[in-house]
């Protein structure tokens, strides 16, 4: 199952995301590239920068034959609370401020969002964060009209401490 990282040029938490996971997992430059930036791969994975916010980025199913997204992004929280989060996207109310159609919800990966919240408890135990939890997040923006699975993965208030 081929999936696509996606990071944001306009969302310096997900460009810093890309750039570790590009210099600390082996991911390698392809010969193909998108949004002017060359396109990363390791194994099933590919990695690539898009230039609008992931929020709404409603075509990357059309763009990438990949047949899942994980979005790198940053998140806010309203409480302040240091946490690592997973969610698929979507809106269950009649607005969407953050992108995405009102009352739609975007198709999930479940298992891939277990295996994410697995590896951020994981992640939070070896570099000693336990200042952070980590959680599955309530759906709340878009995208919502992609045609595969969907995931963002993200923090909230996590400082330069990692990486």
């Amino acid at each position: 199952m081929i999936a696509l990282v996606a990071a944001s040029n306009k969302d310096q938490a997900a460009v810093n995301i890309a750039d570790k996971l590009i210099a600390n997992f082996g991911f390698q430059k392809t010969m193909q590239s998108y949004a002017g930036k060359p396109i990363f791969r390791r194994g099933e994975v590919l990695l690539a920068y898009i230039d609008v916010d992931s929020v709404h980025a409603e075509y990357l199913d059309r763009e990438f034959d990949v047949e899942t997204i994980i979005f790198a992004s940053r998140h806010r929280s309203e409480s302040g609370e240091r946490t690592l989060t997973v969610h698929a996207t979507g809106n269950t109310t009649s607005k969407a401020t953050h992108g995405g159609k009102p009352k739609s919800l975007a198709w999930a990966n479940p298992q891939r969002m277990k295996s994410a919240l697995l590896a951020l408890k994981q992640a939070r135990e070896d570099l000693s964060l336990l200042e952070y939890s980590v959680s599955l997040e309530a759906t709340h923006h878009g995208p919502t009209e992609l045609k595969i699975p969907v995931l963002f993965r993200g923090n909230r208030q996590l400082r330069k401490r990692v990486g």
